[in-house]
This record gives C-alpha cells, structure tokens and sequence, in this order.
C-alpha cells in the first residue's frame, strides 16, 4: 500500500529475504536500476497467494515479466499464470545489470538447409533447462565448452531464454557465435519467460487444471512471445504442461514465425496430445518428457521403431534431463549406438527441420527455403544471394546501385504457395532509411509468365509477414520499387511458405 504504486509494474522481482537464507545480490540491481518491487511470498498459503496475485492483476499481459523464483516452482509458476506473466529463473543470476548494460544486437546464426523427406524415422532430442538464466550463465557454460568435441557430431537442441536479448545480450551473442551447424536453439518452457497455462501435477498451491482462463492475458503473452523469439531468432518453443487447444489457437496466431512446438512437463501425462493449429504449426507431445538415463532414452525409441508401421515417415520429439547422465557426449553415444542398430532409417535432426519435415510430410506449408534446391539471386546484377536465404537477418544482402531491385527465388519445383515473408534491412529499431517502402511479390511457373501475388506501400514495418491467395508456382520475384530513404534495396531474409 506504500510503495507498490511508486514501482514500475512492467518488472517484478521475487527473491528470498536475506533473514530466510536469501538472495544478497543477485538480481537487486536490476530491481533497484529498474525500479521495480522486490517481494517474497509463499503461494502455497492462501492469503500470501492473494497478495501475491493483488501484485499481479496490476501488471498487464504482453508488458510485464518476474524475474526471480518461488518456494515452490508450481505455486508460483501457476500463480502468474493466471495473469499471463511469464517468469523468467534468476534468484542467482549474477551482475544483472552489468550483462544487461553491453550491446543488445543478436548475430543469429545461419540455419543449414534439411534434409529432404524420406520414408524415414525422424527423431529431435531436446535438452533441458534452458530458461533458467542462472544456468545458462554458469552451469550450461561449463557443459557447453567441455562438449566441444561431442557438439557437431550430431544435431542437439538447447533450450535457451529467449530473454537473454536483453538481461544477458553477450551471453546469448556467446552460444551462438561458438555453435555449430548442429546447434539448434529453442525457446526455453513456455516462451518469454516461464508459464504454464495448463498444470498437469498437482502441487500444494497449485491444483490440476487450466489457471490461464482469460484469452486477453494469453494474446498478450504470447505476443510478448513473438517479439522475443524475433529478437531472439527462435523458431520453437518447449511447453510446460500443456496448452489447451484455445491457448495453441492463441500462441500460433500471434508467433507466426514458430515452426512448432513440443508440450509436456517432466512426466508422460496421457491426456496431453498432439495437434496442428492455423493449419500450419505443429504442437507435438514429448515422447519421453525428461529422460534422465540412456536407458530410459533407449528403450522407448527402440520401442518406437519396432512399432513403426513403414507406411509414412514418423516423428518423435524427445527432452534429456541435462543434470542427469544425458550430457552432449552420452547423446552423441546413443545417436551412435541406433544408426548402428537400425542404419539410415531413424535420422536425427535439429528442432527447426523436424516442424519442417513434419509439415512437408503432412502436406502443410512449410518454409521452401529451408530445401536445398531453393536458390536467389539478384536479376539486375546477375549474381547469386545466398543471404537472403539462408535463416538469419544478421546476414543482408545490400543492393549495389540505387534504385528498383529484383529478387528471384527459384524453390526448385512446383509448389502451392501461400505465405511469404520478408525481415528487411537495418535492425528492428532503425527508422524506415533501410526498410523496403514500396515492394511487389510476382509468381511464376515457368520463370518467364508472371502474376503479381501481391503488394505493399508505405511500409514502415522491419518484418512483413502476408498469407496470399494459393497460387502453383515454382518462381518467386520481389521487386523493390521504392527502398526507403537510403535509396538502395537492402534486404535481410526472405522467406516462401508452400506445400506440395
């Protein structure tokens, strides 16, 4: 009643009291530097819970976010829940500030195309606890480094917070700059921060059910979402428990850039499923939720394979404890150990081209330029601009001269095209001088008859993002007719959305 009115309510901290064994340092700075409330309170009680939750109702959806931790992690997870406000683990994240403070612009690394779609058995393992901050600055460092020899031996998809672009920007810019082509990253449970719209364990504090219930609060996450896994340059998100088919509705809505996602905590609840919604992302259910051992791992995926009726290609998603023996090495052993046991037929594969080949496979539009039949070039100049193709806005193409400009994509065959779109130049916070103004998107299947599919004028946006009318085609051409006061087209990904 004194103080919370002064306070910013875009941040809320929740850490020990140094009277309970608590938190001295860590994440006080940034509460201090932010203005934001500092409180400590057990959800597990009732009439702490209802504090708890007067804080939260003055907090708004899709503009706030908690960093710290709880008594319980069910309590407090499904306490801010309710209000649509993701947590984000940092009780012990060290010199907030100081990672906040360094230069926010993210390198995103370049995506390696897929592979094509066969008759295979196709597998993603998905590693634990990546959006936990505190881990990621220390302990996933440590793991990380000395798997240097393991990492690039096969495909591994790290959890991340995708909130490191602005409370730890060098960290983030530090995973990525080291990857490999086998380093995937993916949005830690659930997106920008931590939520758990459905709960499928109970918990005291914390019963079994729905405690996201209000459609505003989950726009409004998942909102805050999208622009961090923009930001981020993350394409798949990890889940915790379980989204209900309205809240999937939501989420794939409002993150058009999601490829996919996997839902399911740390134990195979059967009334989590799998779906398909937009008619274009995919929510798949871990098979195994937080395997701990190799055994464990082993045995269900030899399961599967065993079951597995050969009639169409098959998907399975599956999450590795990361404190348990699963480390990269005893990942890169298994992998090893079943392409011996069962050959070419079971591939492993980054969380990016699984959601890719599911869609592919499942006759849903998928991003072509994902194939490595797709090509670009620039037409005035004759020359081939692999960047703009290649998965990663940090990479941009830069016309030569001034003026109109054309881009041709050529996907290698004929597909049904429904989707494009475009992350122009400069960064999301430049003004308009590097952002495409005025722009036609033309279709051909032949290369030499075109159609205008559509256009745009007077664009300001950094990304442009349009379904279209369905059209056959195999070409692709951007014509860029006005560039933006910098006058000379500049580009940084494109993307072309089909099926067959």
């Amino acid at each position: 009643d004194t103080y919370w009115s002064q306070c910013d309510k875009r941040l809320l901290t929740s850490i020990k009291p140094d009277r309970r064994r608590g938190n001295h340092h860590q994440i006080r700075d940034m509460a201090t530097a932010c203005g934001a409330a500092v409180v400590w309170l057990d959800c597990r009680m009732p009439a702490e819970r209802e504090l708890m939750r007067k804080f939260l109702a003055d907090m708004q959806a899709g503009k706030a976010i908690i960093l710290g931790w709880y008594t319980s992690e069910r309590s407090g997870i499904t306490t801010a829940s309710e209000f649509g406000i993701g947590t984000i683990p940092a009780d012990h994240y060290n010199s907030s500030t100081m990672f906040a403070g360094t230069d926010h612009r993210i390198a995103i690394p370049t995506v390696p195309k897929k592979p094509p779609l066969e008759n295979n058995i196709y597998v993603a393992v998905f590693i634990s606890d990546g959006d936990n901050i505190q881990y990621v600055q220390r302990a996933m460092r440590r793991i990380w480094d000395r798997a240097a020899d393991s990492r690039g031996r096969v495909p591994l998809n790290w959890t991340i917070a995708p909130g490191l672009v602005d409370i730890g920007p060098g960290i983030l810019n530090y995973y990525y700059q080291n990857a490999t082509a086998q380093d995937c990253f993916v949005a830690g449970p659930s997106g920008m921060g931590y939520l758990m719209p459905i709960n499928t364990l109970a918990e005291l504090g914390a019963p079994i059910g729905s405690h996201l219930t209000e459609d505003h609060r989950m726009s409004g996450y998942a909102q805050l979402t999208n622009t961090y896994l923009q930001r981020a340059g993350l394409r798949v998100a990890t889940i915790w428990d379980d989204m209900a088919l309205a809240h999937r509705a939501i989420y794939a809505q409002e993150c058009r850039s999601l490829y996919g996602a996997t839902v399911q905590n740390f134990k195979d609840v059967p009334e989590v499923a799998s779906s398909v919604e937009a008619k274009r992302t995919r929510f798949e259910k871990l098979v195994v939720p937080y395997a701990g051992s190799y055994e464990h791992l082993h045995r269900s995926l030899t399961r599967e394979i065993r079951n597995w009726d050969v009639q169409a290609p098959l998907f399975l998603a599956y999450q590795v404890s990361i404190w348990g023996e699963m480390k990269p090495a005893r990942i890169v052993q298994f992998v090893n150990d079943i392409q011996r046991e069962y050959g070419e037929r079971v591939t492993f594969v980054r969380a990016d081209h699984y959601f890719t080949l599911y869609n592919e496979a499942e006759h849903l539009p998928f991003n072509l330029v994902m194939c490595s039949e797709t090509t670009a070039r620039s037409v005035h100049e004759e020359l081939a601009i692999p960047q703009v193709i290649d998965g990663s806005p940090s990479t941009q193409w830069i016309a030569e001269q001034p003026g109109t400009a054309v881009i041709e994509i050529d996907c290698g065959a004929t597909y049904h095209i429904s989707r494009y779109a475009i992350r122009h130049g400069g960064s999301p916070e430049d003004t308009s001088a590097h952002k495409s103004r005025n722009f036609d998107l033309s279709a051909s299947s032949d290369g030499q008859d075109w159609k205008t599919v559509d256009s745009v004028r007077d664009n300001i946006q950094s990304l442009t993002d349009r379904d279209l009318s369905p059209t056959d085609a195999r070409y692709v051409r951007l014509t860029i007719l006005d560039p933006g006061d910098d006058q000379r087209a500049q580009v940084a990904d494109i993307e072309v959305y089909g099926s067959r």
